[in-house]
C-alpha cells in the first residue's frame, strides 16, 4: 500500500478538495490560493476544476492533468498536526 495514494475525492466550493488517502488520513486541500499556469492554467476554471475525479490513486481532470498526491497528503498532514496542537499561552507562571 503506498499511503498517499487518494482512495475518495470530493470536490468543495472555493477550489478545495476533500480527499481520503490510502493510509486512512481525511482532510481537505485548499487550492485556492494556487495560481496555475502552463499546462495546469485550466484548473483557474472553477467548472474545470469541478471535473476533478480520483485517478490511479490521483487527482485527476480530463486531458491528463493531475495534482501529485504525496504533496496533498504532506499538506493534510500538516494542517492536522498544526490544528490539533494545543493553545500556547503567553502567560509566564510566577514563583513565589
Amino acid at each position: 500500500m503506498i499511503p498517499w495514494m487518494i482512495t475518495k475525492l470530493a470536490v468543495l466550493p472555493g477550489r478545495r478538495l476533500e480527499v481520503t488517502f490510502a493510509d486512512g488520513l481525511h482532510g481537505v486541500v485548499d487550492l485556492s490560493g494556487e495560481g496555475f499556469a502552463g499546462v495546469l492554467a485550466p484548473l483557474n476554471d472553477p467548472n474545470f476544476f469541478a471535473l476533478a475525479s480520483v485517478k490511479d490513486g490521483v487527482a485527476s481532470w480530463p486531458g491528463h492533468l493531475e495534482i501529485a498526491p504525496d504533496a496533498m497528503h504532506i499538506e493534510v498532514t500538516r494542517w492536522r498536526l498544526n490544528s490539533e496542537r494545543p493553545e500556547r499561552s503567553d502567560r509566564q507562571g510566577t514563583e513565589q
